[in-house]
């Protein structure tokens, strides 16, 4: 069984139990980039659309925390989360990339 992070801040995107759970059981609590014992989940489209995070598994990515770090200003590594999401779950992360960058909301 895998330990969920303590997150002390709770706010209107406050990510729900359940959906961390799932996220660290399809990861199987593995960092997906390096392969390290992860503790920490990526939002792969961050900021979500209008500023609103999107808390679905297909947006979400096990990280360890160096690898967290590095994904916020490593555009290789950002384009690395993307990727596997597209082998993992088709263009969904397209679409959300597409309509955080359009007018339409």
């Amino acid at each position: 069984m895998f330990q969920k992070p303590k997150h002390k801040r709770k706010s209107s995107n406050y990510m729900p139990d359940i959906v961390i759970k799932q996220v660290y059981e399809r990861d199987g609590g593995i960092c997906q980039y390096c392969g390290k014992q992860g503790a920490n989940i990526h939002h792969i489209l961050f900021g979500g659309t209008g500023r609103k995070r999107i808390h679905t598994v297909e947006n979400l990515i096990t990280l360890c925390g160096e690898c967290h770090r590095g994904v916020h200003s490593n555009r290789g590594m950002r384009e690395f989360t993307y990727e596997w999401s597209r082998q993992k779950y088709g263009d969904v992360i397209d679409k959300l990339l597409a309509e955080k960058w359009s007018n339409e909301k």
